[in-house]
């Protein structure tokens, strides 16, 4: 595959927002700590936010790894 072309498909890729960092501040305490209070009513959420970003990272290693072999045929 030729560079302009994989640049081309790379820009296609639409942006991903991940909830993971807006749960995270949902969750915190004024001074950066964990609130229990806040984690417990917002616990479903974190583990859907924490789900989430774990599907995001294999979905991207898997890309990756597409794209090195592409890049070396």
């Amino acid at each position: 595959m030729e560079t302009p072309e994989l640049i081309r498909i790379l820009k296609g890729i639409p942006e991903c927002h991940l909830r993971i960092i807006e749960t995270a501040w949902e969750v915190t305490a004024k001074n950066g700590s964990i609130d229990k209070d806040k984690l417990g009513f917002h616990g479903i959420g974190l583990k859907e936010a924490i789900g989430e970003a774990q599907d995001y990272v294999s979905a991207t290693k898997g890309a990756v790894q597409c794209l090195k072999i592409m890049a070396l045929s």
